[in-house]
């Protein structure tokens, strides 16, 4: 399912399967034109993706709003198409009392791609594997920002600006992580972590 420049797709009360990729942000067709991003709503009722790619379009923005519900996906690209070298798209996230499980999760590409996350009061976001968060410059940041809620990498390694710079801010919520990488072995790495509120508990 692509979803492109000027499209919404809103879930309320109802159920959404895709197997394949779900992405948020693609070229209009010729001849349409648009003042809006491609938009993702899930209001309520669940949706399964196999892989779903916010903002993946090369200058393009995709939005994805969960505001209750659950998703569940085997990966969560944001501001990129999947893989952290290539993209150059935007991403917006936010969970506002929603539940977000996934396999992975990568915000931003080396390409140029960038992606931010907001986490707010009675979310859930659990990811199973890794996090990481990267641009393709110093001077592009990809962000999560947790204001409350919960965020869990079960098993998985956030890595917060490997490559380019990566800012993970928390001003609410509990929250537990098994380690927490800041920066990068290069010269154009900047990891950054603020917390102004809220409990992290670090497992190692």
């Amino acid at each position: 399912v692509t979803l492109a420049q000027g499209s919404e797709l809103t879930v309320d009360d109802s159920s959404l399967q895709v197997d394949g990729q779900l992405s948020v942000g693609a070229r209009a067709l010729p001849g349409f034109n648009t003042n809006f991003s491609a938009a993702l709503f899930v209001n309520s009722g669940s949706a399964q993706v196999g892989s779903l790619a916010v903002g993946p379009g090369s200058n393009l923005v995709g939005v994805l709003t969960l505001s209750g519900g659950a998703v569940v996906a085997t990966n969560l690209a944001i501001g990129n198409n999947g893989a952290t070298n290539l993209g150059s798209g935007i991403g917006v996230a936010s969970l506002n009392g929603a539940t977000l499980s996934v396999g992975s999760l990568t915000l931003g590409s080396t390409a140029g791609g960038q992606g931010s996350l907001q986490i707010n009061s009675n979310s859930v976001l659990t990811v199973r594997s890794n996090i990481t968060i990267v641009s393709s410059s110093l001077t592009t940041t990809s962000a999560i920002t947790i204001s409350g809620g919960s965020l869990s990498p079960t098993n998985g390694l956030p890595q917060v600006g490997p490559t380019g710079a990566g800012l993970l801010t928390i001003s609410g919520g509990t929250h537990v992580i098994r380690q927490l990488r800041l920066g990068g072995a290069g010269t154009n790495a900047t990891g950054s972590f603020v917390i102004s509120g809220g409990t992290l508990r670090l497992l190692g």
